[in-house]
C-alpha cells in the first residue's frame, strides 16, 4: 500500500504530497520506539539531480514546483527509519 498520494500530476505550481492515516500511525509508532525522524521527501530530476527536500511529520507537505522546469521527476518518500528503501513516485512538471 502506498505510504503517499501525490497531487496534482501533472503539477504546474504546487505538488502536494498527502499521507494516509496508516502510514502516520505507523511512523508516530516508529518514532516514539527509534527516535527517528518522520519522513524525508525528495525530488530528483532525471539526471538524479535533487531539486526539492523536506521533511514531514504531519498529512501534508507541499512543494513548489512553478520555476522547474517541464519534465519528469522522481519523488522519494523515506520513512525516516533508514532501513526501507524509499516510496518512489514519478511526477511530471508541465507549464502550459
Amino acid at each position: 500500500m502506498s505510504r503517499a498520494v501525490i497531487y496534482p500530476n501533472p503539477a504546474s505550481g504546487t505538488l502536494n504530497v498527502q499521507f494516509n492515516d496508516e502510514a502516520i500511525t505507523q511512523r508516530q509508532a516508529v518514532q516514539r520506539v527509534a527516535q527517528v525522524p518522520g519522513f524525508d521527501i525528495r525530488l530528483y530530476d532525471t539526471y538524479g539531480v535533487l531539486q526539492r527536500r523536506a521533511s514531514a511529520e504531519s498529512y501534508n507537505v507541499q512543494f513548489n514546483v512553478s520555476n522547474l522546469p517541464n519534465g519528469i521527476y522522481f519523488l522519494h518518500v523515506y520513512d525516516g527509519s533508514g532501513s526501507n528503501p524509499p516510496e518512489v513516485h514519478k511526477v511530471i512538471v508541465k507549464h502550459e
